[in-house]
């Protein structure tokens, strides 16, 4: 199951002023073989913002009636959270979820959901700073697998505005692993370059690539670049873009931030489909014992494995499976703070 964010300002210049309307999109679907069952969303607020009373919206959802849901817990499938300074939004999706609990998600089915904030004032004409959250989705298979997602929003107004129009700033993960960045203006007043930067944490940003601007004009100008991820250090990276003026005074556009193979490949698994055995390269956070198991599509499971991890790469064979009739089947990497989970077929 996925989940993407995104965050628009109410005077659409991806500036984030004292006072100023952010609207969150929360969007995603089912992309599994079955159902994503106990649906819920759930999004820590920084405390750079304000929560907008009333402003908890379902946009669409199978199975759910659309439109506003109350800040209340228990009346319906949403509710706005507050824990001493830790304020959270909460959803619950899904045909059959409550206020209780979240509902089920069948495959390819998808889900849009809103709020709002306000952006605080720092105080002694202190500039804003970087906006970002962090939303999380959780469900479980079928198989009572449990599926875990995250999608990151960032508004950054870093210097201000830019001295041009930016129509449009986007990263996309080509099918190489590489990531291609586009964007297009349609003004620009002494525009020097652009330099084009990379963060693996949404905060330290470092230089990837400078593309030339195109000084004083008017008109519209498209712009692209690949940058190489061969060496990509996380699962998720953000770009920005720094415009240099011919005086070189700089400004910061709005970030992006992309999901890469790293997030999509974190094991390989095979023969795949097997039949007596596995062979399994994976990458583990950290040095200590896990389980190795393996359950049917039921969730019973029918072979676990103790196995030493190192931190980094581990190769990992599972046999003994020659005994198990065909059909789907999934893998579980367990840790007392890590789990990870990737189907398989015999």
């Amino acid at each position: 199951i996925t989940l993407d964010k995104t965050v628009t300002d109410a005077n659409n210049n991806h500036i984030g002023e004292k006072n100023e309307v952010l609207t969150y999109s929360l969007k995603g679907s089912n992309t599994g073989i079955g159902n994503a069952n106990y649906v819920i969303i759930s999004d820590t607020l920084p405390n750079t913002v304000t929560y907008v009373p009333n402003s908890l919206k379902v946009v669409g959802c199978p199975g759910m009636p659309l439109g506003s849901m109350t800040d209340a817990t228990g009346d319906d499938a949403a509710e706005y959270i507050v824990n001493g300074s830790t304020k959270t939004i909460r959803f619950r999706i899904g045909s059959g979820c409550s206020g209780t609990s979240g509902g089920t998600l069948a495959q390819n089915e998808s889900y849009d959901l809103q709020f709002q904030v306000t952006v605080n004032d720092p105080g002694l004409n202190a500039p804003i700073p970087s906006i970002l959250n962090i939303a999380r989705i959780i469900a479980k298979s079928d198989a009572d697998v449990d599926f875990v997602d995250d999608g990151t929003a960032i508004i950054n107004p870093d210097n201000g505005p830019l001295p041009i129009t930016l129509i449009s700033f986007s990263a996309a993960l080509m099918q190489s692993g590489d990531v291609k960045l586009d964007w297009k203006t349609s003004m620009e007043i002494k525009c020097s370059k652009f330099k084009v930067e990379r963060s693996y944490d949404g905060k330290l940003f470092s230089e990837v690539a400078f593309v030339d601007g195109n000084g004083t004009t008017p008109i519209v100008h498209s712009y692209s670049m690949v940058d190489n991820l061969s060496s990509a250090a996380g699962a998720v990276v953000y770009y920005r873009l720094k415009q240099i003026d011919l005086d070189g005074k700089g400004n910061y556009s709005k970030v992006v931030s992309i999901k890469t193979r790293q997030a999509e490949k974190k094991v390989f698994i095979s023969p795949n489909p097997f039949n007596s055995y596995l062979n399994i390269n994976m990458n583990w956070s950290k040095t200590e014992i896990i389980n190795a198991r393996v359950v049917n599509i039921q969730g019973k499971e029918v072979r676990i494995k103790s196995v030493q991890m190192n931190k980094g790469l581990n190769y990992i064979r599972i046999d003994e499976l020659a005994n198990l009739p065909s059909g789907n089947y999934f893998i579980q990497f367990i840790s007392g703070q890590e789990r990870f989970t990737e189907k398989i077929t015999k």
